[in-house]
């Protein structure tokens, strides 16, 4: 009945698209329009209206979670421990079960096993980012992680960048600088930063390595409105963007502020040679081919 509504802020935004979630004597949720004629019937255990996508999550008394859009049709049978919209323009959903996450689309479809202990990153991690969705960077590279190791998926399912790495983003750096913030996109690449074995480098959304994880650490400054991104290797400051273009030679594929790199309190004048160039007492081993390198820019 109408004098029996408890609903909370978010449900209570339902109004404005016509329809109100409602609570029987049993305590049973359901869904009305504005007639007061049911949509959902009283059923359910709880309900949430996701304004995004203008449908309502409902739970079952066992605890499982599905989808009913606002026209009282069942897109997602309750089966799942959990469930949040990934992406409502693909109709793409996370779900999971017994602790166990994957991916499924608007008609039930798996699209990635529930296979993986986490999907998407901690955005509040990474702040500076300006993160839209944490479940698809860029929109289209899906974060994993199984086994404490993380990899990337394509919106298929397919493997971007094999289940590898040790983390995603980096979360400490070396700068004395107040302004340096933890660092996950380089969107002027399209690259994410990697962590393996305590060192960082950078892929692209494609996969493709741009920077061995060989680098100590990377991160962002914003000042005056302008972003720079930098890594540290050897104990030397190096300014990302300068590196990737003018050594690695590698275009940005988005505009970008093309800056030199900058000393951040050290002579860095030298960076471009010293990053290739530097003594052999301190190359470091690369494990792929066994030979001894320093940080390499792939073409």
């Amino acid at each position: 009945a109408l004098n029996e509504r408890d609903v909370s802020y978010t449900n209570k935004k339902a109004v404005l698209y016509g329809l109100m979630i409602v609570k029987n004597s049993s305590g049973k949720y359901g869904v009305n329009n504005l007639n007061n004629e049911s949509i959902i019937g009283e059923k359910y255990k709880t309900i949430t209206f996701e304004e995004n996508s203008q449908e309502f999550v409902v739970e079952t008394d066992n605890g499982k979670f599905g989808i009913i859009t606002g026209d009282g049709e069942t897109k997602i049978n309750p089966e799942y421990d959990s469930i949040k919209i990934m992406d409502k323009n693909r109709g793409l959903y996370v779900v999971s079960n017994n602790k166990k996450y994957g991916v499924i689309n608007k008609n039930g479809k798996v699209v990635v096993f529930l296979e993986y202990d986490k999907i998407g990153i901690e955005q509040g991690s990474f702040s500076a980012d300006d993160i839209d969705n944490p479940y698809l960077l860029y929109d289209k590279c899906i974060p994993v992680e199984k086994d404490e190791k993380w990899g990337l998926l394509d919106l298929n399912g397919n493997t971007i960048l094999p289940i590898d790495f040790d983390g995603l983003g980096c979360t400490k750096n070396t700068s004395k600088d107040s302004l340096a913030q933890n660092l996950l996109l380089i969107p002027e690449y399209e690259a994410i930063v990697v962590c393996k074995n305590n060192l960082y480098g950078i892929y692209n959304s494609s996969g493709k390595e741009l920077i061995q994880a060989l680098v100590t650490d990377m991160y962002s400054i914003t000042s005056g409105g302008e972003k720079k991104y930098y890594l540290t290797y050897q104990g030397i400051t190096i300014d990302t963007l300068d590196y990737l273009l003018n050594v690695g030679k590698i275009q940005p594929v988005n505009g970008g502020n093309n800056s030199s790199a900058t000393n951040n309190g050290s002579d860095n004048s030298n960076n471009n040679n010293s990053i290739n160039n530097a003594d052999n007492s301190e190359n470091i081993n690369n494990e792929s081919n066994n030979s001894n390198i320093n940080v390499e820019v792939n073409n």
